[in-house]
Parts: C-alpha cells; sequence; structure tokens
C-alpha cells in the first residue's frame, strides 16, 4: 500500500474535495444560494448580466484562494504541533526525565 504522501502525491487524495451530506444545512444553504442565482440570471440582461458573470467567477476565484490559504495555514499549525509533541520531555506526560 503507497504512503499518504504518495496517494496525495499521485492526486488520489484531494483535501478540497468533500461530501455534501444530504439533508445537511450546508446542501441547505448551497441549493437556495443556486436558486437565487438562477432567478438572477433569468432576471438579468446585457451589461447587468456580463457585471453578475464577472462578479460570481471573482467570488469563486476568492473562495478558492481563501480555502488554499486556510488549508495552507492548517497544515503548518498541525506541523507545528506535532513537531512540539516530539521537542517535548516525555516527563510532561509520565513524570520521568526521559526524551521520546
Amino acid at each position: 500500500m503507497k504512503s499518504v504522501l504518495e496517494q496525495f502525491a499521485y492526486g488520489n487524495i484531494n483535501p478540497s474535495e468533500g461530501e455534501i451530506k444530504k439533508g445537511s444545512h450546508y446542501e441547505r444553504i448551497c441549493n437556495s444560494a443556486n436558486n437565487k442565482e438562477n432567478t438572477l440570471l433569468v432576471a438579468l440582461e446585457g451589461d447587468l448580466l456580463d457585471t453578475f458573470n464577472k462578479y460570481i467567477n471573482e467570488m469563486a476565484e476568492a473562495a478558492i484562494m481563501a480555502e488554499t490559504d486556510k488549508f495552507i495555514y492548517g497544515y503548518r499549525l498541525g506541523v507545528l504541533m506535532t513537531m512540539e509533541v516530539f521537542q517535548r520531555k516525555a516527563d510532561s506526560i509520565f513524570g520521568a526525565e526521559v526524551w521520546l
């Protein structure tokens, strides 16, 4: 079996992919937003429709950028926590002067 890092490197693990649970609050919000977007797309014409489409695309790009930044921050924070665990003496856990 390949390691997690190998799976990640080969694209078999994608941290931005996720499953939307049926009936969840998130699914309801996404559906509601999608319905409102479709209503606006039908109602808008010309320059307003073009402006709205540009707005939607820019907001999607901004969301991807924010998600990427949060993933990187979370990953770095996790690595720092792991480093701290290995740098601490075992006495903080076991009451002994032994390094893990």
